[in-house]
């Protein structure tokens, strides 16, 4: 059996499918499987580059605000790109609209630094 290996997807890469139309929770649990499984130095060019221009709001500001908790969990330099006015959300997007008190509680700071409230379970995949 041949096994050809792809390229691990970047920040960039997963704005661009979510841009092209691919669902967003989709794009974003295939970079994080990527990332997970990559090596402390490979991690650091997933996360360099900010996504591409374009990319609507609400998910510009969810690629930023993973990006804050993927670097600070595992040792890593948040890249500059991600403090651009352009990936804060001006009005608060709730993942999930019955359950806003919980998201209120229990949304990692960075996610609710940039807008973004859900649970603490955001970046999990099982």
């Amino acid at each position: 059996m041949i096994v050809l290996a792809r390229a691990r997807q970047t920040v960039w890469a997963t704005g661009g499918r979510i841009a092209a139309g691919d669902p967003g929770f989709v794009a974003m649990g295939d970079f994080l499987d990527d990332f997970y499984a990559a090596a402390r130095e490979e991690r650091s060019a997933l996360i360099a580059g900010e996504p591409p221009p374009g990319l609507d709001a609400r998910w510009a500001a969810y690629l930023a605000a993973t990006v804050e908790v993927l670097a600070a969990r595992h040792d890593l330099t948040v890249p500059p790109w991600t403090q651009r006015p352009i990936y804060f959300l001006r009005e608060p997007w709730f993942l999930w609209e019955g359950a806003r008190m919980l998201a209120l509680l229990d949304t990692p700071r960075p996610f609710a630094r940039h807008g973004i409230f859900a649970d603490s379970r955001l970046l999990l995949r099982t």
